[in-house]
């Protein structure tokens, strides 16, 4: 595959290694230490030049170990397909990472999407830190079969598998979120992730090269700066859900027409998940298909769960704003699970932030329909001891730790509290995310109240 420079200028991917900060230690001490012997210098003088360079490329190796990311549990391989978008028409690009019974090249594939430097340097320009120490992510890996044959779109019980689309964070991209993308394949579940192209990306590109929007690092973090771009990723993760029900993206991935032709009219909802600014995102675009939609039965949105939302794109017209207001308020009756990582419950003005709105939520009043539709959710979720509106603390982890980042190194991003383990608290998350997802889109349990209607059970299913 060929690889970018920031010129554009193609490099043999052999230069990835030669010039890395893992292996260039090594390979330079080497060199000169054959130079030297050749000039007459001792062997001695030599071999202590070969030991520094082997030295600093063991401590390069121990604060970022060149990982091969593979997913844990599950029943199934995960797969994976980059699907284009349509920037005009607001269909941003997505990475479908899907179950699959195929197996996953031995070495795994390159970790950057493309091989594409632009995305190191959308990370570098966010954390202010020199592209040459992010650069050796071109070096990582990760176990995803390209292009495979998808398991069945429907589970035993004849219904559609869930069906996820996933809203990333700022300065973010779908393979930052790598594991826990394939812990929630392997598991079963089909993820749709977007690539945002509203600028909030560490860098958006499609398949077919059409598309290409760098981070924009001159936005604000006022509510002011970022409510624009949190419309826009309203709008195209809508879109995103429209491409799915309407079978395109089922195509893409490889379902034949038959089967996506009986899928598209279950008229199946889809799930939304997301992190910090995609949290925020799934939360304002699940309130935004309930506006867009008169009755329950026509949503397109089955439920949300969302990992640390930002409070600052949601605090005025696009979510707090249409909660709040008195002439006209939108009721949010979407079966939601909301996730806080140590880090976000210390945040004391974000955590109470979505306290308040919690009990705006709690306190709104609902007419019969959306009384019964909560009333099935409650019903669906008691037996996991949690209502249709729920925040969870997850004590000793970070904002970062769902994502790929706090894989990256045993010694960087953590701090003092975040005592769990980062790899196993992403498999906890995809496993929780899941099990709130199944329980939302399964059967009324048998000991439901009469009042309930049965035909209600059918409203959240997916």
């Amino acid at each position: 595959m060929h690889r970018y420079t920031h010129s554009r200028r193609v490099m043999h991917p052999i230069f990835d290694y030669i010039f890395s900060i893992h292996y260039s230690p090594v390979i330079l001490s080497v060199s000169l230490s054959c130079l030297a012997l050749g000039f007459g210098v001792s062997w001695r003088t030599c071999l202590f030049i070969t030991c520094v360079g082997a030295l600093v490329t063991c401590i390069a190796f121990y604060v970022q170990p060149l990982l091969c990311f593979a997913p844990l549990g599950g029943s199934f391989n995960a797969g994976v397909r980059e699907v284009q978008g349509e920037r005009g028409a607001m269909q941003p690009p997505v990475t479908i990472v899907y179950p699959t019974i195929s197996g996953a090249p031995r070495s795994g594939i390159g970790y950057v999407p493309f091989g594409e430097r632009e995305y190191l340097v959308g990370l570098a320009n966010y954390s202010k830190l020199p592209y040459i120490l992010l650069k050796d992510m071109l070096l990582l890996r990760k176990k995803m079969r390209p292009a495979a044959t998808p398991v069945s779109l429907f589970l035993r019980n004849g219904t559609p598998r869930p069906i996820v689309v996933f809203s990333h964070g700022l300065s973010g991209f779908p393979h930052l979120y790598s594991c826990l993308l394939m812990d929630l394949a392997v598991r079963g579940a089909v993820v749709v992730a977007m690539t945002h192209m509203d600028g909030s990306a560490a860098y958006c590109r499609d398949a077919g090269k059409e598309i290409r929007i760098p981070l924009n690092t001159r936005v604000g973090l006022t509510t002011e700066d970022r409510e624009p771009q949190l419309e826009i990723r309203v709008r195209e993760t809508l879109n995103t859900i429209k491409r799915i029900r309407s079978g395109e993206l089922l195509l893409a991935m490889g379902y034949d027409a038959s089967t996506v032709k009986r899928f598209v009219a279950m008229q199946p909802r889809v799930h939304l998940v997301g992190h910090s600014f995609g949290g925020a995102t799934c939360l304002a675009a699940a309130l935004e298909d309930a506006q867009e939609t008169s009755e329950a039965h026509l949503r397109s949105v089955a439920s949300a769960v969302v990992y640390d939302p930002w409070m600052v794109p949601l605090q005025k017209m696009m979510f707090y704003g249409k909660l709040t207001n008195t002439s006209q308020p939108c009721h949010f009756t979407t079966p939601s699970l909301q996730i806080f990582s140590e880090e976000w419950v210390r945040n004391r003005e974000q955590y109470f932030f979505f306290q308040d709105v919690k009990a705006i939520i709690d306190a709104q009043p609902r007419t019969e329909e959306e009384a019964a539709f909560v009333a099935v959710a409650d019903a669906k979720l008691k037996p996991a001891n949690t209502s249709w509106y729920s925040i969870k603390d997850h004590c000793g982890t970070g904002h970062l730790t769902c994502t790929d980042v706090s894989l990256f190194s045993p010694v960087l991003y953590r701090a003092g509290y975040m005592k769990v383990s980062p790899r196993g608290s992403i498999v906890a998350l995809a496993s929780e995310t899941l099990q709130f997802i199944e329980k939302i889109s399964g059967s009324l349990p048998v000991d439901t109240k009469p009042s309930i209607k049965p035909q209600l059970s059918g409203e959240l299913s997916s």
